[in-house]
């Protein structure tokens, strides 16, 4: 699939403006709160006038490195207010029209300095002392209805999500085909490849699974696992119950043709894994590839027999 020309456009500026700038930042000018900002001109008419709204694109990196899938992002949507925040990109709205591009850097030691009282982890790692954060904005359309911008803003969601999911299914097929020839393809659409056969008890639903696993995107890059850890404690199988409460279905759907002493390794495609939100560090509509082994199968324990609740005195 192609990417838009906006987009396109977008991350050429990204890098071409990045390569200049590290060496050379007067190329910038600078808000009173010490944002940097330098505008390529459109000739545009359409002001960006307090109170109307704007559709944007957008482009991140840290330094030389992307830190969004450009052709996988959404035109964004805001409000021109008529008080700009401090170290907000709509400091310089009254500098803008329909067609500029705009690109913006926040040196991250100034943003660290704003946030004092962040909890511990909510700075995001690749947020380093030194280095600039760069955002590179694309003004689309000004529009003077909020009812316009909300039935906008729904179509180009459901744009992204379509867009989004062609290509995921689209990776499935590559890797299937490149990676798991023969494998079983189970209801849900995940991918089974058994690499050795177990020859003990099926891990049939409501049963006590023991398992060792390794998690990879499909890039290779690792995100979770209990096999190969420096640290070992991290190498004790995973106990859990085969149900389809509390595990993604590709999971699910895909134990249920191993055995005990089973090794496999399984595709799963976005929807059977994390879905449209994803969880925690694995980004939304994410295809996942796990290494897994069957270490035990045992039968769940007895459900405790709960006692009745007392009688209320009167």
């Amino acid at each position: 699939m192609k990417m838009n020309k906006w987009v396109l456009m977008l991350v050429a500026i990204a890098f071409t403006v990045t390569s200049c700038t590290n060496a050379d930042n007067k190329n910038f000018s600078v808000t009173k709160t010490g944002l940097g900002y330098k505008i390529f001109a459109n000739g545009g008419k359409d002001s960006l006038k307090s109170g109307t709204f704007v559709r944007f694109r957008l482009v991140q990196k840290i330094e030389d490195s992307l830190l969004n899938v450009p052709d996988e992002t959404p035109d964004q949507f805001a409000k021109i207010d008529s008080i700009a925040r401090d170290f907000d990109i709509w400091e310089i709205a009254n500098k803008l029209v329909v067609g500029d591009s705009v690109v913006y850097r926040f040196p991250v030691d100034t943003i660290l300095s704003k946030s004092p009282n962040a909890p511990p982890g909510s700075i995001p790692a690749y947020l380093k002392k030194g280095s600039n954060y760069y955002l590179y904005v694309k003004i689309l359309k000004r529009y003077d209805s909020v009812q316009v911008v909300q039935e906008e803003y729904r179509t180009e969601m459901m744009r992204m999500q379509q867009l989004v999911t062609d290509k995921r299914k689209a990776e499935v097929e590559k890797i299937a085909k490149e990676k798991f020839a023969g494998a079983i393809k189970t209801a849900g659409g995940t991918y089974v490849k058994i690499t050795k056969d177990g020859d003990g008890p099926t891990c049939d639903s409501g049963k006590v699974v023991s398992m060792k696993y390794e998690g990879r995107y499909p890039d290779g890059r690792v995100f979770d696992g209990n096999m190969n850890n420096k640290d070992t404690t991290r190498n004790r199988p995973l106990d859990f119950n085969l149900a389809p409460m509390g595990l993604i279905r590709g999971w699910f759907e895909g134990l249920q043709l191993l055995k005990k002493g089973s090794k496999a390794n399984f595709l799963v495609p976005f929807d059977q894994a994390y879905g449209t939100s994803g969880y925690q560090d694995i980004p939304p509509f994410t295809n996942l590839l796990f290494e897994v082994e069957v270490i035990d199968i045992k039968n769940a324990p007895p459900a405790s027999a709960f006692p009745p609740p007392p009688v209320q005195q009167r």
